[in-house]
């Protein structure tokens, strides 16, 4: 199991390399919305989702947040100048989101009856 994760993380690396070296920055863009695709697929799975319906509306649900996030910053319009307002506040919700689950993973097993139960 860990030889496999070494490979994998090995592959990643190299694949991610090349396309920051090689890939023009849109191009780069698509490289890496692909792989977090990929790992939200698969977090799907870690996270209980079981039937393929529920683990594609989690990765459909990713892929429009990531939409969203690129329009709301211009990522994809071609002006000079980001939003980096809008990238701040994202970020910010970001940085809150995982402190708040740092805080559940810290008072596990009593936060578990917040996630316990899945409905997909």
């Amino acid at each position: 199991m860990l030889k496999e994760r070494v490979i994998t993380a090995l592959v990643m690396v190299t694949v991610i390399g090349a396309g920051f070296l090689y890939l023009s920055p849109l191009g780069f863009s698509g490289l890496i919305t692909a792989l977090l695709l990929g790992a939200s697929w698969e977090w799907s799975a870690l996270a209980g989702l079981r039937l393929f319906v529920g683990r594609l509306a989690f990765t459909l649900s990713c892929a429009l947040l990531m939409a969203v996030t690129a329009w709301k910053c211009e990522l994809l319009s071609g002006a000079e100048q980001l939003q980096w307002q809008n990238i701040q506040a994202i970020l910010s919700i970001g940085c809150l989101w995982w402190a708040v689950a740092l805080l559940w993973v810290k008072t596990y097993p009593s936060s578990a009856k917040l996630w316990g139960s899945v409905l997909m």
